[in-house]
């Protein structure tokens, strides 16, 4: 009967008894690692500029204390320090993408380079509202009266000022996209499309970006949609107004068509998003989207012909963008993207039951001890034991324990003495349980890159 109950109810039953044998685990806490007092080290202003070199790469002193919190050891940093370092130098592996990222690392070149050379030219940055004079500022609220008359004192001049710097922005913007767009040719599935088309839609893209409250018409989407049902309408010789009522075949259509600008093509289909934009029957496709795709393979186009994709401050930007698609998550750090490629991530590290129930029986040990050497003695042999077995050693005696897998340990122990054997006491012990597994298999890695480095060190 005593075999058969579970390990909520076992914990439950030994939480009972640890709290009425002595009421609380008083080994339940180890003092952290002490670095030697003053005898025993040199202060932080007598350290050496440069605290270690691997393979050559200076480790420096002011990288390894910025942000250590005064009077924290400097030991446990600078071997961080060392250890990231070691990861910066490994070239990565190649990483299996999935459609999904292949396909947005694809588009993605043309992108980035637009938007870099994007910021080179004057007048398509974004102004500041703290360089409007006071002057426009007035002359914005004069013309508005109803579309500040709700807001009062500084946080009226401050949205004129806004509402200002965007209407600058927005009348250079598209000044600039007209004067590039003249003399442009830009065709729809090869038929040329009408130049004042273009300049409504960047009117219109304007008047959108001021925030202008205006009915806004979709002049270019309305055209291409009216172009491409005229020109299917012809091939199959049926009437151009029984097309335009199929809303199936008008996505289509629409889907495969291809705007070409002075001989770079864009298919529509491609627009990122196209299947959500178009998923209703009376979809409109904005104008500003159409525009800026276009806009964008201008910018490409030129940025090309100056050989700007060849610039090396580029070429580092879109490294950096390729990197935040195939990491595991947004603002992944370096060296969790180099633990995952290396099938060390954190949803690479599997707990088993048999695992999780050696790890229960040496806590019930410990709790049934409580207060004698064979508590404490008890988790320090089964994290020796589980060590061993995820190094597959043969030797205990090279598998350490160290004093803060040991407190990490307690804690979740405490954890579960606070919540009495409940589930979420049983996770953190699970979670521990992970986490030290993980910790244990990256150390082991990096182990082995420490022997393969020079590393020298210019501190004790």
């Amino acid at each position: 009967m005593h075999e058969n109950r579970t390990w909520s109810e076992r914990t439950k039953a030994a939480v009972v008894l640890a709290i009425i044998v002595a009421g609380s685990l008083t080994w339940c806490t180890v003092a952290p690692a002490q670095e030697p007092g003053a005898a025993g080290i040199i202060s932080r202003d007598d350290l050496p500029k440069v605290l270690a070199k691997v393979n050559g790469k200076p480790i420096l002193k002011e990288d390894v204390l910025s942000g250590l919190a005064a009077g924290a050891p400097i030991t446990p940093a600078l071997r961080r320090a060392i250890d990231q370092e070691l990861i910066a130098q490994q070239p990565l592996p190649a990483v299996r993408l999935t459609d999904e990222q292949a396909e947005h690392i694809k588009r993605l070149g043309p992108t980035v380079l637009a938007y870099f050379y994007q910021k080179t030219i004057p007048e398509l940055a974004r102004r500041n509202p703290a360089d409007v004079t006071e002057a426009q500022i007035d002359a914005c609220l004069t013309e508005n009266p109803k579309r500040f008359s709700r807001i009062t004192g500084e946080s009226r001049r401050r949205m004129a000022a806004s509402v200002v710097a965007r209407q600058q922005y927005a009348e250079a913007h598209g000044n600039w996209l007209k004067a590039r767009l003249a003399g442009t040719e830009i065709s729809v599935n090869g038929e040329e499309l009408s130049p004042a088309v273009m300049e409504l839609a960047v009117q219109t893209m304007s008047l959108r970006m001021t925030g202008s409250r205006q009915t806004l018409v979709p002049a270019l989407f309305e055209k291409i949609k009216e172009m491409v049902i005229a020109q299917a309408a012809q091939d199959q010789g049926a009437p151009a107004e029984t097309l335009a009522n199929d809303s199936d075949l008008v996505k289509a259509l629409l889907t495969k068509t291809v705007i070409e600008v002075d001989g770079h093509k864009l298919v529509l289909g491609n627009l990122r998003n196209w299947q959500a934009m178009t998923a209703r029957a009376d979809a409109v496709i904005p104008d500003g989207l159409l525009v800026g795709a276009i806009k964008e393979i201008i910018l490409v186009a030129d940025a090309q012909a100056q050989g700007i994709d060849k610039d090396p401050a580029f070429q580092k930007q879109l490294e950096r963008s390729r990197e935040q698609v195939t990491a595991s998550a947004p603002g992944t750090s370096p060296s969790d993207v180099y633990y995952a490629r290396q099938g060390l991530g954190q949803a690479d590290v599997v707990v088993s039951a048999a695992e999780l129930e050696a790890l229960h029986q040496a806590v019930m040990q410990a709790l049934l001890y409580n207060g004698q050497a064979a508590g404490p003695e008890a988790l320090h042999a089964y994290l020796r034991t589980a060590k061993l077995s995820w190094a597959r050693e043969t030797n205990l005696q090279e598998v350490e324990v160290s004093d803060a897998e040991l407190e990490g340990l307690h804690q979740a122990i405490m954890q579960v003495l606070l919540h009495k054997g409940g589930a979420e006491g049983t996770n953190g012990l699970r979670e521990y349980l992970q986490s030290t597994k993980l910790n244990s298999a990256r150390e082991r890695h990096l182990k082995v890159l420490r022997g393969r480095a020079k590393i020298k060190l210019f501190v004790n």
